[in-house]
């Protein structure tokens, strides 16, 4: 499939388009976000995003109506942020990026895929659906997922010096399960990150360690604004 690539925004006399993500039922030799657009000007915005598949977010300036539009995928795999201070709305799809332009990081929130959001006079959020799965749940194997698990780990080790890799422990299921089978596999480094030695997190990581016989070291982190983490970790 040929995914064109269009300059944005998108602007005519009906309004203005922003768009990122991929459709999932493009015809070969059109861009993706011309089609979304089409199809929100064909059947309407509330019909486009329920029938529409694939991994998206948009913002739609609707001249006529003096309002604008906004919504991601129905997983939220494209994620869009927000800030509404009153009386102005804020829109990036990257946290740093509101933050960096001024926004206090207080006010910033995610777009929940499950909703639509409109801002005229005030910002209003309905709700779009709720997504449905069609996995068998009463069917599911949870022996079968920890063996998949546990070939994962093992295809990954040969790839690897076993003496220069190691684990970073969160005191969660995910990582100790991980821990678990590369400890198996002999990788004996570990890391947990904390700010405070005492948390729990620290103390369920400092069990896991001992109990696969890990060589763990705890690294205190020195708190900092979120602000500065979020917009220096985009920087580097």
């Amino acid at each position: 499939m040929i995914n064109l690539l269009i300059k944005q925004p998108l602007i005519d006399k009906d309004g203005i388009f922003l768009f990122t993500g991929a459709l999932w039922d493009v015809p070969p030799g059109e861009p993706d976000a011309l089609i979304f657009l089409k199809r929100i000007r064909k059947s309407g915005l509330s019909h486009t995003i329920r029938s529409t598949r694939g991994n998206w977010a948009f913002v739609y300036w609707d001249t006529r109506n003096k309002c604008l539009s906004f919504a991601t995928d129905e997983v939220g795999e494209q994620p869009l942020h927000y800030a509404y201070i009153n009386p102005n709305i804020y829109l990036a799809s990257e946290i740093k990026t509101l933050v960096s332009s001024g926004v206090p990081l207080r006010s910033i929130r995610h777009v929940k895929p499950c909703n639509i959001y409109r801002f005229k006079a005030g910002l209003q959020i309905s709700p779009r659906g709720l997504l449905t799965s069609h996995n068998r749940w009463n069917s599911f194997n949870p022996d079968k997922l920890r063996q998949r698990i546990k070939k994962a780990v093992k295809e990954q080790a040969p790839s690897v010096d076993l003496r220069n890799v190691g684990i970073l422990i969160s005191g969660g299921i995910d990582s100790t399960i991980i821990a678990c089978e590369a400890a198996l596999l002999g990788i004996r480094r570990a890391w947990t990150i904390v700010a405070d030695p005492n948390s729990i997190d620290a103390i369920r990581a400092r069990i896991i360690a001992d109990k696969f016989n890990l060589d763990w070291t705890i690294i205190i982190a020195q708190p900092r604004r979120p602000e500065i983490g979020i917009i220096m970790g985009g920087s580097f």
